[in-house]
């Protein structure tokens, strides 16, 4: 008898041989991910953290100067020639005098004879007051002002210096404005406010006349900023600043 799975003149073939053979799965590998540049993202970021920083310096300044040149003429603001005179006699050492006598205030002290001029010609006596009107702060940092620049130049200061301190505080007075928007609001609105106050024309011929005002946007800003923080660190909030 001839089994059914053989026949004649053929060959047995095993039966594992005759079962349906799976399939072996084909693993293709996936490419390698590259790693981003992190050299060059952390050259970026750093070039963005110091490129807005000078931007903010660079374009006040370059504002200032490009008015500066096309506008000063000399300090003809009042109240900054009553500024300046006041601060060079507390430079000279006089005290918080001032040479523009008042009526009113010769009731409450009189008035003294101040001694002007070099050792090498005659000396002229003027009388000075103690200053009843203005504030002590501005006149004194005008005083170290005008020493700092006669020790830079040698020579006595002028109108010139009156302007730059000014002009110092009107830079202050943008960096706490940035700073103010920054932590009552968010970046966008900080530098609206700063651009406002940086394009605004009674701010600029503030900054070139000589005058206080700056000086009070730039200490109005900073005791807002330091009130805003104080209540953040009392609420127990963190300011986005």
């Amino acid at each position: 008898e001839v089994e059914l799975n053989e026949r004649p003149g053929t060959e047995s073939v095993p039966p594992d041989l005759l079962a349906p053979q799976e399939k072996t799965p084909v693993v293709v590998p996936e490419p390698a991910l590259v790693p981003p540049p992190q050299d060059e993202d952390r050259a970026s970021s750093i070039a963005k953290r110091v490129a807005i920083p000078l931007l903010w310096v660079i374009v006040p300044v370059l504002l200032l100067f490009f008015s500066y040149k096309r506008i000063f003429a000399g300090i003809n603001d009042p109240n900054a020639m009553d500024f300046g005179q006041i601060a060079r006699n507390v430079a000279e050492g006089h005290g918080l005098s001032t040479s523009i006598i008042r009526p009113m205030a010769l009731s409450v002290e009189r008035a003294k004879p101040r001694v002007d001029g070099p050792a090498n010609r005659p000396a002229k006596q003027r009388l000075v007051q103690p200053d009843l009107t203005h504030g002590p702060l501005y006149p004194f940092v005008l005083a170290q002002g005008m020493n700092i620049w006669s020790g830079i130049k040698g020579t006595p200061a002028n109108d010139q210096t009156l302007a730059y301190v000014s002009m110092g505080f009107f830079l202050l007075a943008l960096f706490f404005t940035y700073r103010l928007g920054k932590s009552l609001f968010n970046p966008a609105v900080a530098t609206v406010a700063t651009i406002a106050v940086m394009m605004n024309k009674w701010m600029v011929t503030a900054a070139l006349s000589g005058s206080h005002l700056t000086m009070l946007a730039a200490l109005g800003a900073l005791t807002l900023l330091a009130l805003h923080r104080y209540l953040l660190r009392a609420s127990g909030e963190e300011g986005n600043t």
